[in-house]
């Protein structure tokens, strides 16, 4: 990419050697500097060249170097000559910051003369520097739901610089609008000196999910089936018992019975009789069984069925049977 703002000029030679000159010299420092001497030779060799591979266009790899060096001594002409790296990378945001730590930088009153010259350098570069620099203002709309993440390149963007300008790099830049349930995303790409909005529009909020089935306890499912099973029970008695207690006086009134025998021509209607007063019994049993077991079960579990829950007792020719669902 070419860079958007470049040195006025070409540093002559002379202020190249200056440079690493004055890594040599050990009360050029800014104050709170290091003052080792072998910091001070690798700096120097360091900075000697970052400044070889800045002038022969290896912009990246100097950059590198002048780093390593301002790890080691930091200094107004490392910073000016690291930010012209950074300026020829399109990198125009950082620049703009290495800039302004250069002119921030004390120096002691009898600093080399070329150390104040790089301070008024790089004021002077980044007044040129700063109007070049995009800037965008992202704005979301739409519902939020439980709250969104903006994301720029990848790197979220706190909330509150939402709705502000923020300085970026000219060339493509990707914003991305993340909900729990959704995601928008929109690409731009931004020109020097372009200032510019971008709106993110999320869409409406899915449909809640329906409340919950309510299901009954489980003790309470057996308490309902137990008086159900209960309940026939009774019935089965009730309608047994009647049918048996009919056909008891039938066939002791009938003349061809005596003492409990009857004659073999009746020996269907006797057969009758004795299933039927089997049933009466079971029907009896089951009836106290059910109802003795489901009553503490429904009382020590007072909680409402749903609706969709229900047993229903039903009764045929000598049988009996419970009907649900729960």
């Amino acid at each position: 990419m070419m860079a958007a703002v470049s040195p006025a000029r070409r540093p002559p030679l002379s202020l190249l050697a200056a440079l690493v000159a004055t890594l040599a010299a050990p009360g050029a420092w800014a104050v709170g500097g290091a003052d080792d001497a072998q910091a001070r030779i690798t700096a120097r060799k360091l900075g000697a060249d970052a400044v070889k591979l800045f002038d022969t266009g290896y912009h990246a790899a100097a950059l590198e170097k002048f780093d390593a060096a301002i790890s080691l001594l930091p200094a107004p002409t490392l910073y000016l000559y690291s930010a012209r790296c950074l300026v020829k990378l399109g990198r125009l945001v950082e620049a703009s910051e290495r800039y302004l730590l250069a002119t921030r930088m004390q120096l002691e009153k009898k600093a080399p003369a070329v150390m104040v010259r790089a301070q008024t350098d790089a004021a002077a570069e980044r007044d040129k520097l700063l109007p070049t620099i995009p800037q965008l203002k992202i704005e979301v709309t739409g519902p939020t739901g439980a709250g969104i993440q903006v994301l720029l390149d990848g790197r979220e963007v706190p909330s509150a610089a939402l709705g502000e300008k923020l300085p970026l790099d000219p060339g493509k830049h990707v914003v991305r609008a993340v909900r729990a349930d959704a995601t928008v995303e929109r690409s731009i790409s931004l020109a020097p000196g372009e200032s510019t909005q971008l709106l993110l529009t999320m869409g409406p909020l899915p449909a809640p999910p329906p409340p919950p089935v309510p299901v009954s306890p489980p003790l309470r499912v057996v308490g309902w089936a137990a008086l159900g099973v209960g309940a026939a029970g009774v019935v089965v008695f009730a309608v047994d018992g009647a049918i048996a207690t009919v056909l008891a006086t039938s066939l002791t009134n009938d003349p061809r019975c005596s003492d409990n025998v009857c004659a073999p021509a009746l020996q269907g209607k006797v057969d009758s009789y004795q299933t039927t007063r089997t049933l009466t019994t079971v029907g009896l049993v089951v009836g106290v069984v059910g109802l003795a077991a489901g009553v503490p079960l429904v009382l020590l579990n007072p909680k409402k069925i749903p609706r969709e829950a229900h047993v229903t007792p039903w009764i045929g020719a000598g049988s009996a049977g419970l009907r649900g669902t729960f």
